[in-house]
C-alpha cells in the first residue's frame, strides 16, 4: 500500500513541470526556436541510465 501511494504521489508532483515544459515548448516552437525533432532528440539522451 506504501509504494502504491508513493508513486502516485510522485507521478501528480511531476505533473505540473510537465505541463509548464509544454507551454513553454508550444510558445517556443511557434516562435521558430526548434521543432518536434531537435526537442525529441535531447529528451531521449536525459533519459537514457
Amino acid at each position: 500500500m506504501f509504494v502504491v501511494s508513493f508513486m502516485t504521489f510522485m507521478a501528480i508532483g511531476g505533473f505540473p513541470s510537465f505541463v509548464e515544459d509544454m507551454k513553454i515548448f508550444g510558445r517556443e516552437r511557434l516562435n521558430g526556436h526548434y521543432g518536434k525533432k531537435k526537442k525529441k532528440k535531447p529528451l531521449c539522451y536525459q533519459e537514457w541510465p
